[in-house]
């Protein structure tokens, strides 16, 4: 503690001076003598320590801790942000993980879809194959029997103006009721080849014309059990899913038409079929015409595969009219009566 008064080089002070100090030094620092007994020679001295305000140390204390809470409520509030930001990111990767999960089970049902699909193609092209191998076959047949028919014309070209009588008026009877035609009881020939005019002749009688064809109408598609008959003049209808007659349900029918039919004069004929449903003509027996009969519920596998094929050739060429079917150019004899069947079935669709 500073005296309350010293006196130094004639100089009276009351506190801290900055003045030379005792020891000679000048660093330009306050100092004093120390307050001691008077009876001390030697005058102890020190530097002054300087005087703390605490109010301004108080202000700026209270400065600072006002600074550190602000700075503390930011980082607090950084804080918090962060938090939510990192929820709404660990939020999306729990999205984008559950995504990447259905995304995973999305290719793996389209790499089973791909698969059956492979599967499928795989085997139509096996059972186009054997299609093939089949449609072989049947023209291996057809050309021996080509040739089987043309070896049988060229031996009956040997037997010119060759004829057979009916055997009797019980066989005539017989081809009558089956065939639905007037046969002349009386004489009746037939010529393998070569025709005979009997016109003039004694006991010729002159052929009528037709009345139609006989139509036997079925309630089912598949032509079995009982039938409706009756006289239909032309082959030509447009039932549009309504009953083709009395008795007979418009939902799904069958029916045969047969009788004969005659050609005006000699010529190559071509039949037509018409429908989107199915037919099936034949002439003396053979098959000229099949349109659509793949469908029908009484047919093979491999029928419903031709199906497959026709529904795509409908797409692939959609110009094309598939309800016309169309027979090969067939040579008919003027005046000669030929073996008709066409059979026909409906199913609403």
């Amino acid at each position: 503690m500073c005296a309350s008064a010293f006196n130094q080089n004639g100089i009276t002070y009351y506190d801290c001076t900055n003045t030379v100090s005792p020891d000679g030094s000048n660093k330009k620092q306050e100092w004093c003598y120390i307050d001691v007994n008077s009876q001390d020679e030697v005058k102890e001295w020190d530097y002054c320590k300087p005087i703390i305000n605490y109010d301004k140390l108080r202000e700026e204390n209270q400065h600072s801790l006002d600074s550190i809470t602000q700075e503390a409520r930011k980082v607090n509030a950084d804080l918090d942000q962060a938090l939510l930001d990192g929820e709404f990111a660990i939020n999306n990767i729990k999205d984008i993980k559950d995504g990447h999960a259905s995304l995973d089970a999305l290719i793996n049902k389209m790499q089973s879809e791909l698969q059956t699909m492979f599967n499928n193609i795989d085997y139509l092209k096996n059972v186009s194959k054997e299609w093939e191998d089949k449609e072989k076959e049947a023209l291996s047949t057809s050309d021996k029997i080509s040739d089987y028919e043309k070896k049988s014309k060229a031996n009956s070209n040997k037997k010119e103006n060759k004829e057979y009588v009916l055997d009797d008026e019980k066989n005539i009877l017989i081809e009558q009721k089956k065939n639905f035609m007037t046969i002349n009881p009386i004489f009746q020939r037939k010529e393998l080849l070569n025709k005979i005019s009997c016109e003039g002749l004694q006991d010729y009688l002159q052929a009528k014309d037709g009345d139609g064809l006989i139509g036997e109408y079925y309630d089912n598609e598949n032509w079995v059990g009982n039938s409706i008959q009756k006289i239909d003049e032309n082959v030509n209808f447009n039932w549009n899913s309504i009953s083709p007659i009395k008795g007979i349900n418009p939902y799904n029918y069958s029916i045969c038409w047969t009788g004969f039919i005659k050609a005006p004069f000699s010529g190559e004929y071509q039949f037509h079929i018409f429908s989107k449903d199915g037919a099936l003509l034949t002439i003396n027996g053979n098959v000229e015409v099949i349109h659509n009969m793949q469908t029908a519920y009484t047919e093979s596998k491999k029928r419903n595969d031709i199906w497959l094929k026709t529904e795509v050739g409908k797409l692939k060429y959609p110009n094309k009219d598939h309800k016309l079917s169309s027979s090969k150019s067939i040579n008919l004899i003027g005046g000669k009566f030929y073996k008709y069947i066409n059979t026909y079935y409906y199913i609403l669709e």
